[in-house]
């Protein structure tokens, strides 16, 4: 606690770069996110529910309250949401498990209100770093997976979460309590990476090369199916795009891709014991079970809670975003959770930030894991989403004023 204290206190205070507090508690939001599953105390999440990553975030929120903000949308949903979840503490065979999962949702709106009240703080160098702060959380990841493998098979030392489940399926997470989760977030720095390479031209090939077997293999060591199932759905989209494009670096990937993918079959089908890589382990009876429980409570769900859904269903939370919420926050508190994404769309998709592929990563992923608002990440690629958007559109604003002053200067010349 006190390391986590001294790091943060050293972080806000020290000088270099000129960045303000705001922007210092945003990096650190990134810098967290790999050990946001432990508690200040050192503990599991669930036997004390503050990290250092509820910590920044709560930080930013209060300073943003006390400095000034423009009321919204964003300011008004997650006090809605909590309204509305205030139904689930009634209906809950456990008050305090409910109120951890309707404080997560809340907490993962308040990143929309986070990334829109950063307007005064975005610059270029501002969304720069961030994104190097978030590669550099994903790769640091990366690592504590490899090494965690190497200490568990050759030192026989276990840390963090690894375990073997299954028919002998070795997982690891680092410090994340979820291998989904895990695999999930690697793949959103191998996507940011794919990016730069191709759209934004800011990496070389061997460097990116490097980085991309390194992240990988990282991925094939935690072993979860999600995070390879996203980034290829992803790739094949962004890809595709940038081959009609004409780029031709697109078109080698794609090949290298088909090249090594029947190796990478090989692997995780023989990684987990035979099983097939298309085996749904149970998913789609939990789907029929989650619309089931919808249609028998349609407008406000069964409640949230994960207690609560095992005590009602026996089994644990849908793997599915929609199918969960629908389930469990029924119509109403779903139209709430979703209109903060159809804001998100209708302000920023127009601006095409790069994030956008990232948080489309995640989302894709969360079509076949459960409760992906606990994740962490997802949160901050929202505000970086929000905060690249808001940067894009000052920038065209610039350009479109320097152009009108270009054609009235030449106008005016011609009189």
């Amino acid at each position: 606690m006190l390391l986590g204290f001294g790091m943060f206190i050293w972080f806000i205070q020290r000088k270099r770069g000129g960045w303000n507090v705001p922007q210092k508690l945003t990096f650190l939001s990134c810098i967290y996110v790999p050990t946001s599953f432990i508690s200040i105390l050192g503990t599991s999440y669930g036997s004390f529910p503050l990290t250092w990553y509820h910590v920044v975030l709560i930080s930013l929120y209060i300073v943003i309250l006390f400095r000034g903000f423009k009321i919204g949308f964003y300011f008004f949903s997650p006090l809605i949401m909590l309204l509305l979840g205030g139904y689930s503490l009634f209906i809950s065979v456990s008050v305090s498990d409910t109120a951890k999962q309707l404080l997560t949702i809340s907490f993962f709106l308040i990143s929309f209100f986070i990334g829109e009240q950063l307007s005064k703080d975005i610059n270029e160098g501002f969304v720069k770093k961030l994104k190097f702060y978030y590669l550099v959380s994903v790769f640091s990841f990366a690592l504590v997976i490899i090494v965690q493998r190497i200490s568990a098979e050759y030192f026989g030392l276990t840390v963090g979460y690894y375990n073997v489940i299954g028919s002998n399926r070795v997982v690891s997470a680092g410090l994340m309590n979820d291998y989904s989760f895990a695999t999930l977030y690697i793949a959103t720095g191998a996507i940011i990476l794919t990016i730069d390479y191709i759209g934004n031209k800011r990496i070389k090939t061997v460097p990116f090369l490097f980085f991309q077997v390194f992240l990988f293999i990282s991925m094939l060591l935690a072993n979860s199916r999600t995070g390879l199932f996203a980034l290829a759905a992803t790739m094949i989209l962004y890809l595709g795009l940038k081959i009609i494009q004409g780029k031709k670096k697109a078109f080698l990937i794609v090949v290298s891709f088909l090249l090594i993918t029947p190796y990478i079959i090989n692997y995780i089908v023989d990684s987990r014991g035979g099983q097939s890589i298309t085996e749904d382990s149970g998913r789609i009876n939990l789907l029929y079970l989650a619309f089931e429980k919808f249609y028998e409570n349609p407008f406000f769900g069964v409640g949230l809670g994960i207690s609560n859904w095992s005590t009602l269903t026996g089994n644990v939370l849908p793997h599915n975003m929609i199918a969960q919420y629908l389930a469990q926050l029924g119509i109403i508190g779903s139209l709430l959770f979703y209109s903060n994404f159809l804001v998100f769309i209708n302000k920023y998709f127009k601006f095409r930030s790069e994030f956008l592929w990232v948080i489309g990563t995640v989302l894709i992923g969360a079509m076949i894991i459960p409760d992906i608002v606990s994740s962490r990440y997802l949160s901050i690629l929202v505000i970086m989403t929000i905060v690249s958007s808001i940067n894009i559109k000052r920038n065209l604003e610039v350009k479109s004023h320097e152009k009108g002053r270009k054609i009235i200067n030449k106008q005016y010349k011609s009189l």
